[in-house]
Parts: C-alpha cells; sequence; structure tokens
C-alpha cells in the first residue's frame, strides 16, 4: 500500500498491478499502516483517519442435508463483490454476485460440496 496527495491511497496484491482508492479527504497523505483489518493514514497536518472494515470477510456455512453452501460477507469497502471459485488457485469462475451485508439464498451447485479442493473469494469490481 503507499499513499499520496488528496486523499489517495494505492493498493496491490503483487506490488505490480496498483488499484487507486481514495479516503474521503482532500489532505495530503504520508504514512501509512495496516493490521487487524484497519488501515491508519497520518495527514501532512497530523490529522490521523481511521477506516475499520476495509477487507470483506467472508463466511461459508455447508448446507450437506440440502447440497449446498451458503455465502454472506460483512464489512469491506465496497457494495457489492463477485463470489468467485477455482480448483487451483490460477483459474477463477465467477458463481454470483454478492451485496455487502445482506444474506443471500444458498448456492444449491452439487459439485461446489463434492470437490475436496475448492478455493473461495471475493472481488471487485
Amino acid at each position: 500500500m503507499a499513499v499520496g496527495n488528496d486523499g489517495l491511497v494505492f493498493s496491490s496484491a503483487d506490488g505490480l498491478t496498483w488499484k487507486r482508492n481514495r479516503l474521503f479527504t482532500a489532505k495530503n497523505l504520508h504514512d501509512l499502516a495496516y493490521g487487524k483489518n484497519m488501515l491508519v493514514a497520518a495527514a501532512s497536518d497530523g490529522t490521523i483517519f481511521r477506516a475499520e472494515g476495509v477487507l470483506p470477510s467472508l463466511a461459508v456455512t455447508p448446507l450437506p442435508a440440502i447440497g449446498a453452501l451458503k455465502f454472506s460477507t460483512k464489512s469491506g469497502a465496497h457494495e457489492y463483490y463477485r463470489l468467485q471459485m477455482s480448483d487451483d488457485h490460477q483459474s477463477w469462475c465467477d458463481l454470483c454476485i454478492i451485496t455487502n451485508g445482506f444474506d443471500r439464498p444458498p448456492l444449491i451447485q452439487t459439485n461446489l460440496l463434492s470437490s475436496p479442493n475448492s478455493y473461495f473469494r471475493l472481488q471487485f469490481p
């Protein structure tokens, strides 16, 4: 992560591709720390900004009686996320859109419970 002028915050998962985000301020940011799902940034005038729940949490509940999985999110900086699945961490396919803070009906797909190596993630947009 990196910060800049006018509340800019840049984030990258790999150090090569960067996403441009913005804190709701026009102040120039100089220092940044992240931990325990909290972002803390300091502005040039000494103002401290704290943003909690920056990353979403994904809850997965198996429903073996009906052969389904129930997914829900909480926190996160975006209104909605794409729920994706992979068997190899390389190729990902979209399963559905999850709206932040709302429970969705269970995904009833038998292959979700039958694969021993299924990985799930939330992506935006």
